[in-house]
């Protein structure tokens, strides 16, 4: 499961582009994460295993100061020079595993 949680997080990081549209880059984590879990102790025993999403991606930009899960309408297209902080979680029978990361578009930082 940290496994999963950390490919999605890879995922999102690698998603984070210039011009990339942060709606659609955190559809695409949650549906990772989702697809992945379904592999995880996929065998009759553990079928009635709870399992999924225990906070969705958020990418927050610049001033917000985190848990920012846009709405389609709500989304915002990524700049150079954003900084971008992108959380995420998935759970397993209760257990939960979430990973964060903070980043700038471009890879350069102006100031401190």
């Amino acid at each position: 499961m940290i496994l999963s949680t950390l490919e999605a997080l890879t995922l999102a990081i690698e998603k984070c582009v210039e011009g990339a549209d942060i709606y659609a880059v955190c559809e695409e984590v949650d549906n990772f994460i989702e697809e992945e879990l379904t592999k995880t102790f996929s065998n009759k025993k553990s079928k009635k295993l709870e399992r999924g999403i225990a906070s969705p991606c958020c990418i927050s930009v610049n001033e917000i100061c985190g848990h920012f899960s846009p709405l389609k309408e709500d989304s915002y297209a990524l700049k150079a020079d954003d900084l971008v902080k992108v959380d995420l979680g998935a759970h397993i029978d209760g257990f939960p595993a979430s990973c964060a990361h903070t980043f700038v578009i471009g890879g350069k930082t102006k100031g401190k």
